[in-house]
């Protein structure tokens, strides 16, 4: 049976927001098989256990699920609305951990569970935590505390005489006019989805990411770029390196690059840069990348292409 590598990118990240805890949390993994290629539209049997203290600790609660994946070989779940195998997810006490999520896949959709993986739960959603806390009593008022005396008030001095007018001096030149400050922060959301095949040792530019006005030409810029990153594959090399550029030229004050060196389907992260000697008018944003060394596969942001949910941010700062 071919092995299948699951990475694991996204666990308990919503929860529904009722008057009462919700009894389950989202939870998404992309499957490929030993090759590294994906495993789309295909039935998955899994069985999934929320372990208590450790990676290898006591399961306090089991759960099977069959998934199919999608197109991009993205299996989608929400634990705790599978079928219980032992223990109930709403008797879970967040409040007693740390806990690991432990996954099980039959990649022919059965329960011959062939590929186990296991991970740290980092946080638990509020309202599951909340839901396990007993409020403390409400602690008495303390005292008011007396008024103090009120201090004897001093006498009033006299009142001195009214000196003369002095003459009004002349009228002083008007000085030149400072520097004035400025200010100005605006925002959009590139378009995700974008990805560079194949990646050298040489700056490539993945796209074009937006537009801005700059108003003064004496003004700095600093870009600040919020998304997921993610290198399917290094090939020879050690990792990617991702760069800022605005009219498609670096900036000459230090560098806006992100180092990414492991393989990651959505690592969260930022980008940001301060570009000198912009010239005033309208301008092009746009994000290269490179391997550090060697070569690399399908380095790109917002891959899963979630900006529908506000993944992707740009923030263009002018200032003086």
């Amino acid at each position: 049976m071919k092995k299948i590598i699951i990475l694991i990118f996204v666990v308990a990240l919503s929860t529904n927001l009722f008057a009462q805890a919700p009894q389950k949390m989202s939870y998404q993994s992309v499957v490929r098989n030993a090759a590294g290629a994906l495993l789309p539209n295909t039935n998955l049997g899994m069985q999934i256990s929320i372990l208590q203290t450790s990676a290898t600790g006591t399961s306090v609660y089991t759960e099977t699920q069959n998934v199919t994946t999608n197109s991009n070989g993205l299996a989608t779940i929400e634990i705790g609305a599978g079928t219980a195998v032992s223990g109930t997810f709403s008797g879970i006490n967040w409040g007693a951990g740390p806990y690991f999520v432990k996954t099980e896949i039959d990649p022919t959709g059965g329960t011959a569970y062939s590929i186990t993986g296991t991970s740290q739960l980092m946080s638990v959603p509020y309202a599951l935590f909340s839901a396990n806390g007993t409020p403390g009593p409400v602690g008495p008022a303390g005292p008011t505390g007396p008024t103090g005396a009120s201090g004897p008030a001093g006498p009033a001095g006299a009142t001195g005489a009214t000196g003369a007018t002095g003459p009004a001096g002349a009228t002083g030149a008007t000085g030149p006019v400072g520097p004035q400050a400025t200010t100005s922060i605006t925002a959009f959301q590139p378009l995700g989805c974008q990805s560079l095949a194949a990646v050298t040792t040489t700056f490539t530019k993945i796209a074009d990411i937006g537009t801005f006005t700059k108003s003064i030409a004496a003004t700095w810029i600093e870009l600040n770029f919020q998304s997921n990153f993610a290198i399917q594959g290094l090939g020879t090399g050690t990792g990617v390196v991702y760069e800022l550029r605005i009219d498609n030229a670096a900036t000459t004050l230090g560098r806006a690059t992100l180092r990414l060196s492991e393989v990651s389907t959505q690592f969260p992260g930022s980008i940001t840069g301060i570009f000198p000697g912009v010239s005033a008018g309208a301008h092009t944003i746009s994000i290269w990348v490179r391997s550090a060394n060697g070569t690399a596969v399908s380095a790109g942001y917002d891959t899963g292409c979630w900006n529908s949910i506000n993944a992707n941010n740009m923030y263009v700062k002018e200032y003086r």
